[in-house]
This record gives C-alpha cells, structure tokens and sequence, in this order.
C-alpha cells in the first residue's frame, strides 16, 4: 500500500513568500495610532471621533451623577465639522488610560447607586412563618 506524504514546497516557493512577506506593510497597532477627539459645544465633553472630517456622534448627557438612568441625547451630536464651535484636538493613548477609564469619578460611590435588588427578596419568595 502506498504511502501518502504531504506536498512539500521548494525553496523557490518559500524565497517567494518570504519576500511577499516582508514587502508587505506591517500591521499598525490601534494603540499607537493618533485619535482624533473633538470637543463638543453643548456638552463641553471629548468625543472620539472616526475620522477628522466625520460628525460628531451620538452621545449621552447624564444630569446627574446620582441619577445614571436619566440619559438624554446631547444636542450637539450629529454635528457636522464644518459648523462652528468645537474644535480638533490629535492624541495619542497613553499607556494607564485603561486603568484611568475604569475608574470612577471622584464623588461618585459605588455603594451608594440604586441597584434592582436593594429592597430584598420578593414578596413571594419569603419563607412562610
């Protein structure tokens, strides 16, 4: 019974694409390119932008810290670049933005936020006396 042996390739085909290999542009990391953050002028806040020429997108306003379910739509998203009042800015992210991000704001405490479950079990779950 013949054996089978996988297909081999020939040192012309492994030059060849070793070369298509390194001719080809590297990869950019998301994390080293520039964002584009434009400030808007209703909400004075930054928003992230896609491109430098894209409106601004859909964002939310929170009125107050201790209501986080009251959210609105910004007046100023769908803003186009060309209207006045809100500005460009390039950054680059820095390495503990992450760490930054998913912290709280200051005066904001985590154990005092409603939460669903606060007033106990339901009725019908209580153990008959």
């Amino acid at each position: 019974m013949p054996t089978v042996q996988p297909p081999r390739r020939t040192g012309a085909d492994e030059r060849r694409l070793v070369e298509a290999f390194e001719a080809a542009e590297p990869e950019q990391d998301p994390a080293d390119a520039d964002a584009a953050r434009a400030v808007c002028p209703d909400c004075s806040r930054s928003i992230a932008l896609e491109a430098a020429d894209a409106p601004l997108p859909s964002h939310a306003l929170v009125a107050t810290p201790w209501q986080p379910f009251g959210l609105t739509v910004c007046p100023g998203s769908g803003r186009e670049p060309a209207a006045t009042g809100w500005t460009l800015t390039w950054t680059r992210p820095a390495r503990g933005d992450s760490l930054a991000l998913a912290t709280l704001p200051e005066g904001l405490d985590w154990r005092l936020q409603p939460f669903s479950h606060a007033s106990g079990p339901a009725p019908a779950l209580r153990q008959a006396a």
